[in-house]
């Protein structure tokens, strides 16, 4: 009786996975809009990301890995298709292989379709730059013509351009702040906020610096060990928490000046483990404390 259980249960899973789709975040408008571009499409999975309608999904004869961005109005933005790099055009292998031979370990090969415009194709490849060995983006158009390029960046990078996130516009003012800072990669936070993330070699690794779409930088987040807080912070804690365990450390500073020591922590609430993040000022005195929160929410109550 167990396996037979066991084996319906396969079975039902594997029904649930093949015949239905998660598409409870989407609006009817922009599946509506998804299903007759791609009526094709199976394993489909929507979500909310950057602001727009994400849609996860395999197009069987095309691409086993496919992603559309829509607006909520079902407006189609852009299409992201893995393909193998033998699907490249031949102009395109061409130009690649003529700057960086038939031997560079490339690692990623997208083919991105926008209205209006022309496919584009992108090439995340091992180079060697300034004698290291780095990551490199590279957009080419079908003729084999050279678009741009970027180093040690997440592949994101480009959909910063094609999903109207304009990040040109914070560059300037970002790299004032943080002239040193590396591994830099963009992403938007719901509809309403643009962050960095980056690293401050010798300084600070894992930082985020979040900015008003109006371009206004909000604040900064700098992760830390347990160790570098301030004495009285790690008094104050341990004085109140005996139970807990210590997940995260961050100093997060504020555009008005003021700067916050915070602890995510699981701290023991009755008979359960509870998520917390606890704030103090920097002189250890106890500011606030955010429960069963994610890292977004307890941001944003910075804001």
């Amino acid at each position: 009786m167990r396996k037979l259980f066991l084996a319906l249960a396969v079975i039902s899973a594997t029904l649930f996975a093949v015949g239905c789709e998660n598409d409870h975040r989407a609006p009817a408008t922009t599946r509506s809009a998804f299903n007759n571009q791609y009526p094709g499409a199976v394993d489909v999975e929507w979500n909310n990301h950057r602001g727009h309608i994400n849609v996860e999904f395999r197009l069987p004869g095309v691409s086993m890995d496919c992603e559309a961005w829509y607006t909520a109005a079902g407006e189609w933005i852009m299409t992201e298709f893995d393909i193998h790099y033998s699907d490249l055009p031949e102009a395109v292998r061409a130009a690649f292989e003529a700057e960086y031979g038939v031997q560079t370990p490339v690692d990623d090969v997208k083919r991105i379709e926008r209205p209006n415009v022309e496919p584009v194709y992108i090439i995340e490849a091992e180079v060697v730059v300034n004698g290291y060995l780095a990551d490199i983006l590279l957009e080419y158009a079908a003729n084999g013509t050279l678009l741009r390029s970027a180093v040690n960046v997440d592949t994101d990078y480009f959909y910063n351009d094609y999903l109207d996130i304009p990040i040109d516009d914070y560059m300037a003012y970002f790299q004032q702040q943080y002239p040193s800072a590396v591994n830099v990669e963009w992403d938007r936070e719901e509809r309403n906020y643009l962050v960095a993330e980056f690293d401050i070699p010798g300084v600070a690794y894992d930082v985020e610096a979040w900015y008003s779409l109006a371009g206004e930088w909000l604040l900064t987040k700098y992760s830390l060990r347990y160790a570098e807080l301030p004495e009285g912070v790690r008094s104050a804690f341990e004085g109140k928490y005996t139970y807990g365990e210590v997940d995260d450390v961050s100093r997060i500073e504020l555009r008005s000046g003021e700067a916050y020591y915070s602890i995510e922590a699981e701290i023991k609430d009755g008979q359960r483990w509870v998520e917390y993040y606890i704030d103090y000022h920097e002189d250890g005195t106890f500011y606030k404390e955010v429960k069963d929160r994610e890292n977004y929410e307890h941001i944003v109550s910075y804001l």
